[in-house]
């Protein structure tokens, strides 16, 4: 099992996720201020040095698997931190070793002293293909980060930037979460990845005779990450579904409650509570060895990422971790776990059901 985790310790104080101490909050587009009241380290403590570089390896004789069809699997983020002191990283290369990645999260409207992907800008680049008789790969810079680059990501000419050694490959049928942007690997030459909020995402293939980089759409994006049975794997811990301008909810796991999954309302109305004040913001659901059970309605403040990390749905069917699935029509979403018990919500109302019925 696959499961993104969410660092604790200088956010713990900022109700990141933790969801029954904190007071309930409207949930707006603007995100919301928190005051940190915990002990934080010093911002001076943060360093960029990174772990002595390595050339980018020469790429193995794979031939590409075929992606069509194929199911995902998350990969943890932390499988591929380097350790940097108070600043989530994640350096990976492709299956085959023809692409090297490197990412950090870097400081966007939040100045915290601990830079994590959930909340923050991600900014990195790839490296790809073999280095040149200078020592130059093909390099492609990337950043959710507008200010900085006007594009989610752009190739650079005559450019060879010190990478530290990646501990780990993303693989053929693999993806992992990194706040603002998915990055997913449909052969074992490929890579893509897709910020959420624009729909912009590019490819990378590194094999001898591969295209190299290129652009992708969406529905590109979508269909590479659809199964013969019509569900796509969702990228992002938090989905956002519409229904309309009031009534959407963003749906997400709480890592710090096992096997929760919860809603949250956009409609400051909200649903009736189960337990504590009015009006609840919240549903959560427990999902038991495959079994799913309503656990309340109350009212909380979910967090940061809930406005940073979301990654907006249209009308489908969806693979969610943990062999849940969705079937979003438009006007209701239903989540179905592998024992076929289901909870669903249209934003007014929610409910539960057995697989028995």
């Amino acid at each position: 099992m696959y499961r993104e985790g969410i660092a604790t310790g200088a956010f713990a104080a900022a109700c990141l996720l933790f969801l029954s101490a904190c007071a309930s909050e409207s949930d707006t587009e603007a995100a919301p201020t928190v005051t940190v009241t915990a002990a934080q380290p010093s911002a001076d403590a943060v360093t960029d040095t990174v772990t002595p570089a390595t050339t980018l390896p020469d790429p193995a004789a794979t031939t590409p698997v075929a992606a069509e069809g194929q199911t995902f699997i998350r990969i943890d983020q932390t499988t591929y931190d380097i350790g940097l002191p108070d600043v989530e990283t994640a350096v990976f290369t492709s299956g085959d070793g023809s692409i090297h990645c490197s990412f950090t999260a870097e400081h966007g409207q939040y100045a915290y002293p601990q830079r994590m992907f959930a909340i923050d800008e991600t900014v990195g680049g790839c490296l790809y293909g073999m280095e040149d008789a200078d020592g130059v790969a093909d390099y492609v810079s990337i950043t959710t980060d507008a200010t900085v680059q006007p594009t989610f990501a752009e190739p650079q000419d005559g450019i060879s930037p010190t990478f530290p050694t990646a501990s780990a490959t993303l693989d053929t049928g693999e993806f992992v979460h990194l706040g603002k942007i998915g990055c997913f690997a449909p052969t074992a030459s490929e890579i893509a990845c897709t910020k959420f909020t624009t729909g912009e995402a590019f490819s990378i293939d590194g094999s001898p005779d591969g295209a190299g980089f290129g652009e992708l759409s969406n529905e590109q994006v979508m269909a590479q990450l659809t199964d013969d049975a019509g569900y796509t794997q969702v990228l992002s811990r938090v989905i956002d579904i519409p229904f309309n301008g009031e009534d959407g909810v963003r749906c997400f796991y709480d890592t710090t409650v096992e096997e929760r999954y919860s809603c949250v309302s956009l409609n400051l109305a909200g649903w009736e509570p189960t337990e504590g004040p009015g009006p609840a913001n919240i549903l959560a659901w427990e999902l038991q060895d495959g079994n799913a059970e309503f656990v309340r309605a109350f009212a909380a403040n979910p967090g940061f990422d809930l406005y940073e990390s979301r990654q907006p749905l249209e009308p489908g069917l969806y693979r969610l971790d943990d062999g849940l699935v969705a079937d979003y029509d438009g006007t209701r979403i239903t989540f179905t776990t592998q024992n076929g018990d289901s909870f669903w919500t249209n934003g007014p109302d929610y409910g539960t059901q057995t697989g028995s019925g």
